[in-house]
């Protein structure tokens, strides 16, 4: 058995054995204490509560709503090389990023946030998930990869980050590695995702439903010699100042780049000094560099950038069933240049209207991911739509998020999606959810507040309607719950979306 299988080996049996000992912690009634973390008595800070466990884990730590910052919090957070750091599912709401991992104070220098790894050769297994990591750190996870042999699987669900850059990665020696990200948000000012490959290395990125937004570069993705696979689906690259993907090679190293069901939008719109040529949404290093950088697009939507992919050849780049705007991408793998038929760009609703091009444009065989950004499965008609929406015949969703603790909103607006001229109509009603959400589940109980809303589909196959909102002191973690359908036949409709009330 050689070291490499030896290693992933460990890994797994890390995996299984990282649910560890749970501890809970809380920043605003715990108490750092010999023998605390228990639901009852709770620690206060993370710092403490790792210190307790020690360096290999394993370990659970589960994040009561709060701040976790300094002076309590002792920045940079070495995380265990085994463990899961998640908001606690007992008394948080899902998807309400209502556990914030601060970071260390301004003018702090490089510090980050939280760090994985850097101890050694063994096996790394870190989850974190439902945290809001946003403050003014210069890198919010700093993930330093064992430098011999070893193995390293780092995994965030439903995490919002929001540093300066938001994950930087140095991949080193003959280590294999895992990076994913899944239904998370990125909008730090740099680089949301820096890695860099070193030595052998072998790393695996892995984005599935996510937002990249805001930053001068979305993912940069370099190998000094190692190996670099990118994964991207369902993802919403919005508005880089740079680049969407950035990728580089030196030594031989190997960058290669999926995206299925993509959007690149607004990318290498601020320049720098720059030229324009290099800029936009998939971007390879200026050529003459040892290396190998490929690319493969399927399923996606170019739309309003620089570039689409400005060192387009057809010997590394592959295309299939794409809207893009760049001239030369056109004839390449039945990509088009139409109008997507957002539902409102400016407003960045990337929903797609009906008799949108993209509608049952793609290529089923190329789609692996099942499901839209928001859930809905794939596909609706008699093929998958280009980009991360999947449009319905008919589709009624909330287009604000109601929020709790003043003002209070007036109105909440729902908008249809269907047939220009078809009626629709439904019922809403507001209510506790009282239990922790989780996807495809509806608790409300007890409704306390009710309202109908009808509408007209427009002409532009979009409808709108409004409720006015009882003016009440809810309470965070409140949901509103609707169902809704056609007014005449053959009443389509759905039934349980909902919207979460946020502070």
């Amino acid at each position: 058995m050689n070291d490499r299988i030896r290693g992933l080996l460990a890994a797994l049996a890390l995996l299984c054995a990282a649910g560890g000992a749970q501890t809970y912690i809380d920043p605003v009634n715990g108490n750092d204490a010999p023998g605390g973390g228990g639901q009852t008595n709770p620690l206060r800070t993370l710092t403490y509560a790792i210190s307790a466990v020690g360096p290999a884990g394993p370990a659970t730590f589960r994040l009561r709503a709060g701040a976790y910052t300094d002076p309590a919090e002792t920045f940079p957070i070495a995380l265990p090389d085994s463990c899961v750091v998640e908001a606690d599912p007992a008394t948080t709401v899902r998807g309400m990023q209502s556990v914030q991992i601060a970071g260390p104070p301004t003018g702090a220098g490089h510090t980050p946030a939280l760090v994985v790894g850097g101890r050694g050769n063994g096996p790394v297994a870190v989850t974190l998930r439902g945290l809001l990591i946003e403050g003014s750190a210069y890198i919010a996870v700093a993930v330093d990869a064992p430098q011999g042999t070893g193995t390293l699987d780092l995994r965030l669900e439903d995490c919002v980050c929001d540093h300066y850059r938001d994950l930087e990665a140095v991949i080193a020696g003959n280590t294999v590695a895992t990076i994913a990200y899944d239904r998370c948000t990125l909008r730090g000012l740099d680089e949301q995702l820096r890695i860099t490959a070193r030595g052998t290395s072998v790393t695996t990125l892995l984005v599935d439903h996510g937002v990249l937004s805001g930053a001068w570069v979305g993912a940069d993705l370099i190998s000094l010699g190692g190996t670099i696979a990118a994964n991207l689906r369902g993802v919403r690259l919005i508005d880089h100042g740079l680049y969407g993907i950035r990728m580089g090679t030196q030594n031989n190293g190997t960058v290669a780049v999926r995206a299925e069901h993509c959007l690149f939008r607004k990318s290498g719109t601020r320049t720098i000094g720059l030229p324009t040529n290099d800029l936009g949404g998939i971007v390879d290093n200026p050529t003459g560099l040892a290396g190998t950088r490929t690319v493969r697009v399927e399923n996606s939507i170019f739309w309003g950038n620089v570039n689409d992919c400005p060192h387009y050849n057809a010997a590394n780049y592959t295309f299939g069933n794409n809207i893009v705007q760049q001239a030369n991408l056109v004839a390449a793998g039945g990509n088009r240049n139409v109008a997507p038929g957002f539902v409102d760009a400016q407003g960045n609703d990337y929903r797609l209207l009906p008799g949108s091009p993209a509608v049952d444009a793609g290529d089923p065989t190329a789609t692996t991911l099942l499901a839209d950004f928001e859930g809905n499965p794939r596909f609706q008609g008699n093929g998958p739509d280009l980009g991360p929406d999947e449009f319905w015949s008919l589709y009624l969703y909330a287009s604000g998020v109601a929020h709790v603790g003043g003002p209070w909103p007036t109105w909440l607006v729902f908008r249809a999606l269907g047939p220009p001229g078809t009626p629709f109509a439904g019922f809403t009603s507001f209510g506790n959810s009282g239990l922790p959400w989780a996807p495809g589940t509806l608790y409300l109980a007890q409704p306390i507040f009710g309202s109908m809303f009808v509408g007209t589909i427009g002409s532009n196959g979009l409808g709108q309607a409004a409720i006015q909102l009882p003016v009440a002191p809810f309470a965070i973690g409140y949901e509103t719950w609707w169902q809704g359908g056609f007014a005449v036949p053959p009443y389509l409709g759905i039934n349980g979306n909902r919207v979460l009330l946020r502070p």
